[in-house]
């Protein structure tokens, strides 16, 4: 009977059993880490959780990096995910997105830090079931600290509209910059709305259709190869986002196929910016809607150029037969909103003066291996002088028989 069940229906049962087991056991131990290899295989959706890697449950105690299997069944924008039925999506009493009233109508909260490094290296855009992703695991870009508790960014994923309403007014686009809790499979997700100075024209998607090879984001033009061409959005525009350009400075990746943009002109802390964000607790915005993500939402939305949302608008649209990748909002059921203010981390300046290289706080498998590491040192000093005491306590012996036996 199990087996005849809809996927999604198995997932949403695997996903429940997963969660519970995970409860069960303690931290730390070798059943807790499969428990939290299963949870993190199981529960994760595609669309804003890309890149996530998981212990391979048959050999968790080495911890190979492996991707986690995406979430496969079809679902898609045509009712703003109304007549979802995966997982919690019909039926959770902590689903997002919500409406965000005016500040004064939130709870007073306290503060969280951020602390990003800027852009160095390249990342890999992929192509998911309805947008886009860019994949930033392992890459040591930082977090945030909430509650004592770090989250590390894993991943970045657009929108388009905005999927939040403030005072039930949407904006032109929102980014998602995904974080995973350090020592449990719990998500924190910063969304930021995205607005331009001229909406973007209802455009034929046709237009952005890619060509097999990426472009370039240096200097505008057609995608090499067969198709309609892609014309990257100038860097020169009024408005213009680093971050935003990540997901159509290229021709989009063809399905199942990545392309690496530049990341150098990043500023991720300039995204989060001393601002206030509304704080709650909520669900990821595509099936199965698992119920483990504190949303943290700024109340300013931030600016790109007209050239950037107009290309959004386009691909988007082409993955979605013109109805975008946005989830209707979704009932609040009395849950506590607050209006928390995000401060950036202040380093210790050594007394020399030189800038010291950042480094996340430890996560939990760091503080243990440390632990292990200490204590393997202790034994290992003991070893060494029960070694000399019994090394001495030998030439002892030696020496008496010599000295009883001379001949």
């Amino acid at each position: 009977a199990w087996t005849q069940l809809p996927v999604s229906r198995q997932r949403a049962g695997l996903c429940k059993a997963a969660n519970a087991a995970e409860g069960r056991v303690k931290t730390g131990t070798w059943p807790g880490r499969i428990a939290s290899s299963l949870a993190r295989t199981i529960c994760l959706p595609e669309d804003d959780l890309l890149g996530y890697a998981t212990p391979c449950v048959c050999a968790s105690w080495i911890a190979l990096p492996l991707r986690a299997p995406t979430f496969s069944h079809p679902y898609d924008y045509e009712s703003s995910g109304r007549d979802w039925k995966a997982g919690s999506c019909g039926v959770g009493r902590k689903q997002s997105p919500i409406d965000l009233p005016p500040e004064d109508q939130a709870e007073k909260g306290g503060t969280f830090e951020y602390e990003y490094q800027p852009g160095t290296f390249t990342a890999e855009l992929s192509r998911t079931l309805h947008g886009l992703s860019v994949d930033l695991f392992g890459l040591g870009y930082g977090g945030i600290t909430l509650n004592d508790m770090w989250h590390h960014l894993q991943s970045m994923s657009v929108h388009f509209s905005s999927e939040h309403t403030w005072d039930l007014k949407k904006k032109t686009a929102e980014l998602h910059l995904v974080h995973k809790r350090h020592d449990s499979s719990d998500l924190l997700i910063v969304a930021i709305g995205l607005d331009c100075a001229t909406p973007p024209l209802d455009a034929t998607p046709a237009a952005a259709v890619p060509g097999p090879a990426p472009m370039t984001a240096s200097a505008p033009g057609p995608a090499p190869g067969p198709g309609p061409a892609y014309v990257v959005p100038p860097e020169d525009g009024a408005d213009f986002a680093p971050v935003v350009q990540a997901f159509v400075g290229a021709a989009p990746p063809l399905k199942d196929s990545k392309v690496q943009v530049p990341t150098a002109k990043w500023d991720l802390n300039a995204l989060l910016g001393q601002g206030k964000f509304y704080a709650y607790a909520g669900s990821t915005t595509t099936p199965p809607c698992v119920e483990v993500v504190t949303w943290l939402i700024r109340t300013e939305s931030l600016k790109m150029s007209d050239a950037q949302a107009q290309a959004l608008h386009d691909v988007i649209g082409l993955l979605n037969t013109g109805h975008g990748n946005s989830r209707a909002t979704m009932p609040r059921f009395g849950r506590p909103l607050h209006l928390m203010q995000a401060k950036q981390h202040e380093r210790m300046q050594p007394k020399n003066g030189t800038t010291p290289t950042y480094r996340p706080p430890p996560t939990g498998r760091e503080v243990r291996v440390k632990a292990y590491a200490k204590q393997a040192i202790h034994e290992a000093v003991n070893t060494a002088h029960a070694l000399d005491a019994v090394k001495a306590y030998q030439e002892t012996l030696f020496k008496n028989e010599m000295v009883a036996f001379p001949g």
